[in-house]
């Protein structure tokens, strides 16, 4: 940085694992151009998964950000929800009004903490730049939610009702008009729904940091993940919320099939659910020889460092295919198909194509994969 320059001061707002490894990496590239703070926003008060994340931000010294809070949902019902808004609102107005910041990045525009965040700026008089940071496949094939009448009609006069005319409810994720840029993966393949914004590239290089190694690597060793099983690992197979494969029929008799027929070639496998599945072993495979668990509960980025480079990541209607193209590009990657047709899976083939991706249906895979017994 040329000496003389002021530092912008900058907000990074997330909710997830994913949110904040995106963060972490954009942050790090940018930390001699900006004092930042990071916010973990819409978080309920039970979630100990990212109670430990923001812990761990805030032990550790080499953080880009020079301050980690933390802000919970509303809670109660009624009179004391209302009360728990109006604090979360006056917590986050002092915030605005001390620090006044010049750059707000989220994943989740959606977010009321980021619109209140915005409307502040707007309040008074700081410019401040709204910017999008890729979250996933909703950056590509867009939120379908949003179109539904309830969505767009329903939910935005009730919102506007309760909280005021500043909230927008957007078209899809990172479609409000308080973003003003993006930062994503693919800026050339976002969805019609974002075309209009400015958008910069985000640049594998910048997960490579050796910083933002490190930590990652400390989360995998508080996960109590056996990684000497994972540096065995030759195939990864990441599997979407229970509702969504049960909603293909033959899915899930597919993907069993498919992991017995590996297993029978002496594959060491690692199963990841999804993190919002309480069902133990939805698919039953856990049995198998050479197939393991990895905790659905530990987030997908924290692994991917750790995989060793000859091992296959497979997956389907989720966003580990993306993160995995961007944070480790050395890997293989494949796009299982399975069960019969589905408008669910077919919304994300035209993105899976600009990727390279050709979705594989079973006997496609078991060619590709279980031919011949990897060692």
């Amino acid at each position: 940085m040329t000496k003389g320059i002021t530092k912008k001061t900058a907000y990074y707002l997330v909710s997830t694992p994913l949110h904040l490894l995106v963060s972490l990496a954009v942050a790090l590239s940018r930390r001699d151009e900006e004092e930042a703070k990071l916010f973990f926003v819409a978080q309920e008060s039970d979630n100990r998964r990212m109670d430990f994340f923001r812990k761990s931000m805030q032990a550790w010294q080499e953080s880009p950000f020079v301050e980690t809070k933390i802000f919970f949902r509303p809670s109660g019902k009624g009179w004391d929800k209302v009360a728990s808004r109006k604090r979360l609102f006056a917590d986050l107005k002092s915030e605005v009004d001390a620090f006044r910041p010049e750059r707000v990045y989220v994943g989740n525009d959606r977010h009321l903490e980021f619109q209140w965040v915005m409307h502040q700026c707007r309040e008074l008089g700081v410019n401040a730049q709204g910017i999008y940071l890729d979250e996933g496949l909703y950056t590509y094939v867009g939120r379908k939610a949003s179109k539904r009448f309830s969505d767009r009609v329903v939910d935005d006069w009730l919102k506007k009702l309760f909280y005021g005319f500043w909230w927008q409810t957007p078209p899809t994720i990172g479609g409000s008009k308080w973003i003003d840029e993006m930062i994503v993966a693919y800026p050339d393949w976002v969805t019609p729904l974002l075309k209009e914004k400015a958008a910069e590239p985000l640049r594998s290089v910048w997960f490579e940091n050796g910083q933002l190694q490190e930590i990652t690597q400390a989360w995998l060793k508080s996960f109590s993940i056996d990684q000497e099983r994972l540096e065995t690992c030759q195939l990864m197979l990441t599997l979407p919320e229970t509702n969504d494969m049960r909603q293909v029929l033959g899915y899930e008799s597919e993907a069993r099939d498919l992991l017995t027929r590996l297993s029978d070639k002496g594959w060491q496998i690692a199963v990841k659910y999804h993190p919002k599945d309480l069902e133990n072993d939805v698919l039953s495979v856990l049995s198998l020889p050479g197939v393991f668990e990895i905790p659905a509960n530990v987030p997908f980025e924290v692994i991917l460092p750790s995989l060793p480079e000859n091992c296959f990541v497979l997956g389907d209607m989720s966003t580990t295919v993306l993160t995995t193209r961007l944070f480790r590009p050395n890997l293989q990657v494949m796009v299982m198909q399975l069960g019969e047709s589905s408008g669910h899976f077919d919304q994300f083939l035209g993105f899976y194509e600009k990727l390279g991706l050709t979705p594989k249906k079973l006997p496609e895979l078991v060619e590709s994969l279980g031919v011949t017994k990897r060692t």
